[in-house]
């Protein structure tokens, strides 16, 4: 506390202070793949094949976010092509653990990070898939302000 006081520590209102400057909707990443609920699980092995993400957002024909899918909730399956044509994504797929606005506050994002484990979080504007938010770029962009605000 008296280290806080005299300022060679950061007390909890300068870390809001920072979080409110952090705007979600410069943090969306949009290279995430998309499928569609009724793909094959041949077409997501392909997809696999050509990205490095681990993670695949299930969006229907009007954008709307209805799942995702994980590489490793998967991996046991992914190299069993007898496989590939019947088994859909619509099967695959799981409820993402939560879903974040580009209008909600980073507080109440870090909270559902906290409180889900996830280190990526679907957004979702007026029910259509727009991205992810990772909590890295979260604290990525973090330490970046907070550097910017050191006292010297």
């Amino acid at each position: 506390k008296k280290l806080t006081q005299i300022g060679n520590l950061f007390s909890s209102d300068r870390d809001h202070k920072i979080l409110t400057t952090i705007h979600t909707s410069d943090l969306i990443e949009t290279n995430f793949h998309p499928v569609n609920p009724e793909d094959s699980l041949g077409t997501l092995v392909e997809l696999i094949s050509k990205t490095e993400r681990n993670l695949f957002p299930v969006v229907d024909k009007d954008g709307k976010l209805v799942g995702i899918v994980l590489l490793d909730n998967i991996r046991n399956i992914i190299f069993k092509h007898e496989l590939y044509d019947s088994v859909k994504i619509l099967e695959l797929m799981t409820k993402p653990p939560a879903i974040v606005s580009s209008d909600e506050s980073m507080e109440l994002i870090m909270k559902k990070f906290d409180e889900t484990g996830a280190w990526n979080l679907p957004v979702v504007d007026n029910g259509k898939y727009r991205g992810f938010i990772s909590k890295s770029n979260v604290f990525s962009s973090y330490r970046t302000k907070l550097k910017a605000t050191t006292i010297e």
